[in-house]
């Protein structure tokens, strides 16, 4: 949740007590992907009809 609300992942790795932010990293991955899958629905959405979507 403090990735969504755009808190650097350095700080998420130390709240956490990772070893380091690479740990922290591997975990975020996939949240890295959701975020560039919601954009390009976006991009699309607006070739699509003209407006872009939320």
């Amino acid at each position: 949740m403090a990735y969504h609300c755009e808190i650097h992942p350095g700080i998420i790795s130390e709240a956490m007590g990772h070893s380091s932010i690479t740990v922290t990293e591997t975990y975020l991955k996939p949240f890295s992907n959701r975020k560039i899958d919601e954009a390009n629905q976006r991009v699309i959405s607006f070739v699509r009809s003209g407006a872009c979507t939320v």
